[in-house]
């Protein structure tokens, strides 16, 4: 029973009991019109508060948290007030999950990072504070070789374990189990299913949030999101995409989502995709079945924003059937009809690769979209593809936004004149690609400069992440 529905005189017992122990020293007891206000303001409060009980779910991949998510979506007032979800998209790696010895290993040289590298104390001044800390942990790093060396080899026996290891092989199992939990819920496809079916159940809610867990840091780059946004009263739902696939997690979670919106009601009128690790993305071709989802998910589309990353591996030693993969998704993603703001940002890591991915290597020009109007665009350009990129939007585009253009071809002179052509623009903006290091070269030895040493050392802190067995980083082989 609600505390509104109950009955007048016992409501008035209660407040008066509470007046003269609490507020009212005087005992005052509560007449009908107060009990009346309240039971109002209690109705109110019921109907108000309510909504307010849970308003974000967090959602792993697996199946209890599907379980719990089903049943808050079939919950009579929690359903009600749900506004945001976010699903955990971190990835457990088949190899870890099959492999005691790789996952000892990974986890042993991660440790080691997280305690640091001992450093040996240079010149004879050196403070005794500073030989006991090399000390400690130089004996750290043998301690933990020692220990776990057996765990690394195929003919390791758990009865055999020490303490150190035993708790290796019991968050071994817990990595297993969890593996394979992910697996069950994935490859079936009924994450993403019973995802999209609370989704019709939840009349408040705005945003679907699809993150990788393991990078912490969304300014970095690596952060993993995809989100999908409604209005819910409008017949034709606005909302907002965004997805980041990171190294380790397999495409199909991100077609997967493809394929649950384009089955869905949800039609975003704005739509993000990062994609960090290309190379990984795009190794197997995609089949017309997912590209069509990504063409009807993305048909209502507004806004699109295209954004690749990492471009060390796949393209200075790419196949053409990578390239023509990508090209395939793109010519999907930006295939909206309804299209009107575009954003293209390609970012190498590294500056002499600035002109390896070009904007004709990732998208299939001359482009097609008749209601285009507004580009914002950080891509290497060849004067030929700037001719194709401008023939195709010169009758609509009103805004130009051009960031760290790189011309691999041609020169800015030529390609201004080009860009005369557009009838209708409006604003115009260039900046010019600016070298990434700083190079000092003395006869045939290449000097680091403290810039380049810096970049180098951020680079790094961004590989390498946070967790041993969720990041990206792939352990050599081990003869190597």
């Amino acid at each position: 029973m609600s505390f509104a529905a109950l009955p007048n005189e016992l409501l008035g017992e209660c407040f008066s009991w509470v007046a003269t122990n609490e507020a009212d020293s005087s005992g005052t007891r509560l007449e009908k019109p107060h009990i009346k206000n309240l039971r109002l303001v209690c109705r109110r409060f019921s109907e108000v508060g309510s909504s307010y009980l849970i308003t974000r779910l967090n959602v792993a991949l697996n199946n209890r948290s599907l379980r719990q998510l089903e049943r808050i979506s079939n919950h009579l007032h929690f359903s009600k007030s749900v506004a945001k979800i976010s699903i955990n998209a971190s990835y457990r790696e088949r190899q870890y999950a099959l492999q005691l010895s790789q996952f000892a290993f990974v986890a042993q040289r991660k440790i080691i990072g997280w305690i640091g590298e001992p450093r040996a104390p240079s010149g004879w001044s050196t403070e005794a504070a500073e030989r006991t800390e090399f000390d400690r942990l130089d004996k750290v790093h043998r301690d933990i070789d020692a220990e776990w060396y057996k765990a690394k080899q195929h003919v390791f026996k758990r009865e055999n374990a020490t303490e150190r290891q035993e708790q290796l092989l019991q968050a071994y199992d817990t990595y297993l189990q969890v593996y394979k939990d992910q697996e069950s819920a994935l490859r079936d496809g009924r994450l993403m299913r019973g995802l999209m079916a609370a989704c019709e159940k939840f009349p408040k809610l705005t945003t679907i949030k699809f993150s990788d867990g393991r990078y912490k840091a969304a300014s970095i780059g690596q952060g993993a999101q995809v989100w999908t946004e409604k209005d819910v009263g409008q017949p034709c739902p606005k909302g907002v995409a965004y997805a980041t696939p990171s190294l380790n997690a397999p495409a199909f979670i991100l077609l997967d989502l493809f394929c649950a919106l384009s089955n869905s009601n949800f039609r975003p009128r704005r739509f993000r995709v990062d994609i960090c690790g290309a190379w990984e993305f795009f190794t197997q071709p995609f089949t017309d079945t997912q590209l069509e989802s990504i063409r009807e998910t993305i048909s209502q589309a507004e806004h699109i924003d295209l954004r690749l990353k990492d471009f060390y591996r796949p393209f200075n030693a790419t196949s053409n059937d990578q390239q023509g993969n990508l090209r395939a998704f793109t010519s999907a993603y930006l295939g909206s009809p309804r299209l009107k703001h575009l954003t293209l940002y390609f970012d190498p890591e590294l500056e002499y690769l600035m002109d390896t991915l070009s904007i004709g290597t990732a998208i299939a020009l001359p482009m097609h979209s008749p209601k285009l109007e507004s580009i914002t665009c950080q891509a290497a350009m060849s004067f030929t593809e700037l001719q194709l990129f401008v023939s195709s939007i010169k009758d609509t585009l009103r805004s130009l936004d051009l960031k760290d253009v790189s011309l691999s071809s041609g020169t800015w002179t030529q390609a201004l004149e080009e860009l005369r052509q557009f009838e209708k623009l409006e604003a115009v903006q260039l900046t010019f690609a600016e070298a990434i290091f700083d190079w000092s070269v003395v006869g045939e030895v290449t000097v680091l400069t403290r810039a380049m040493r810096e970049r180098i050392h951020d680079y790094i802190l961004r590989r390498t992440g946070i967790c041993p067995i969720d990041d990206d980083w792939v352990p050599p082989d081990r003869n190597g």
